[in-house]
């Protein structure tokens, strides 16, 4: 059995720029919006889209020069979780995750216990991997239901900070009941955090975890564009 500590050397840096989430929150659009600059509502795929991308400046007027000259390979991975055993495949080369949730609709009555369990297991899966990418929560769907691109987090009253604490408690009920699976012999797995203590993305992720509020659709994108300049 091992255990993630709360130090651990920091992991070599791939190229992919990988964007992950739970199905209809907004992956492929963000993918296309990223390529081309265009909004287009998509549905859910079974299968990645996988190139190598030159980021559009016109979809992020505020991305670096010196990251504009670099092409990236950007994979927008499916959200079923049938189909998560296959992203092994991508964290071995992952430089940054862009993780999407749908903000209109994160609550403990909806899908936050789905969205921890991914993050959880993606966070395992890249200590497997000895990598550690920066990673970027992005709230999308800021606009759902608002008339103004204005302040739209603060129309909508979406707080970053809850949804994190939100998302921190069931990361906190699932590294309980591994660590008591541990404890029984029912499991072999890797395990985060520390027993006695509550989860934090912090220390117990193992990477470097920022959270943030966006719309593809209304391209609201300040945040995401400083993230990606700051990662290649």
């Amino acid at each position: 059995m091992r255990y993630m500590t709360r130090k651990r050397k920091r992991a070599s840096l791939g190229n992919t720029f990988l964007i992950l989430g739970p199905c209809n929150t907004g992956k492929t659009a963000l993918f296309y919006r990223l390529n081309s600059d265009i909004f287009t509502e998509t549905v859910s795929s079974l299968e990645p889209h996988d190139i190598l991308m030159d980021i559009s400046h016109d979809a992020l007027p505020n991305y670096s020069e010196n990251a504009l000259k670099k092409k990236i390979r950007v994979v927008d991975f499916p959200g079923h979780p049938r189909l998560r055993w296959k992203l092994s495949e991508y964290i071995k080369d992952v430089r940054i995750i862009v993780f999407l949730i749908d903000a209109s609709s994160i609550s403990p009555a909806k899908n936050a216990k789905e969205t921890a369990e991914y993050l959880y297991d993606i966070f395992v899966s890249c200590i497997k991997a000895k990598r550690k990418p920066r990673m970027l929560i992005a709230c999308n769907k800021v606009d759902v239901g608002s008339d103004s691109s204005d302040n739209i987090a603060q129309q909508k009253n979406i707080d970053v900070e809850t949804i994190k604490q939100t998302l921190s408690t069931h990361l906190d009920v699932l590294k309980t009941t591994r660590h008591s699976l541990s404890s029984e012999g029912e499991t072999d797995g890797i395990l985060l955090g520390v027993e006695s203590l509550p989860f934090s993305f912090e220390n117990d992720s193992g990477l470097d975890v920022e959270f943030a509020t966006i719309s593809i659709k209304s391209k609201l994108l300040e945040p995401l564009s400083t993230f990606i300049s700051k990662s290649y």
